[in-house]
């Protein structure tokens, strides 16, 4: 009997000073200074400042960003290299065809112009012709048909320059 009663004592007292650790303990946690508080708050403060600043990515335009061609690159190798000769191929193609549509455009108007001052001498030659041979009616009306058309013609093509 007396062993069992030196055991509970035994086990009490291991209690009552588990107990007062977990007491001192919590009061350890509970009693921190101030200044621990705030440096943990301001450590929380800058995971969370920093959780932010490396998810927002803001850029525009057809190049893409350098950290994005880096990570192309390391996934396949020379990616980034021949994306800027694309865009160089791409860029002499088109300045190539906006010279061919320039000259195009130019030669057209030439050609125009060429035709119309033939069409208006050939049109001369035939009033000429006409009223040397006494058809004064059909001289008029082929040179008001001649003048009426070229007239036509420069009023189109000065409304549909505007309008662009």
């Amino acid at each position: 009997m007396e062993n069992e009663n030196h055991l509970e004592e035994l086990t009490l007292k291991n209690d009552v000073q588990n107990n007062s650790d977990k007491l001192k303990q919590r009061e350890e946690r509970l009693t921190k200074p101030e200044e621990d508080i705030e440096q943990i708050i301001l450590q929380k403060v800058d995971e969370r400042i920093t959780l932010l600043s490396k998810e927002f990515y803001s850029f525009s335009g057809p190049i893409p960003h350098p950290d994005l061609m880096e990570q192309y690159d390391k996934i396949v190798p020379g990616s980034g290299k021949g994306f800027f000769e694309r865009l160089d191929r791409e860029q002499i193609s088109r300045t190539s065809m906006n010279r061919i549509s320039t000259v195009n455009s130019i030669i057209m108007s030439y050609l125009g112009i060429t035709f119309a001052f033939l069409s208006v001498i050939i049109l001369s030659g035939l009033v000429y012709y006409a009223l040397t041979k006494g058809f004064d009616t059909t001289a008029g009306a082929i040179s008001v048909g001649a003048i009426a058309a070229v007239a036509g013609v420069f009023i189109f093509f000065r409304r549909s320059s505007k309008k662009s």
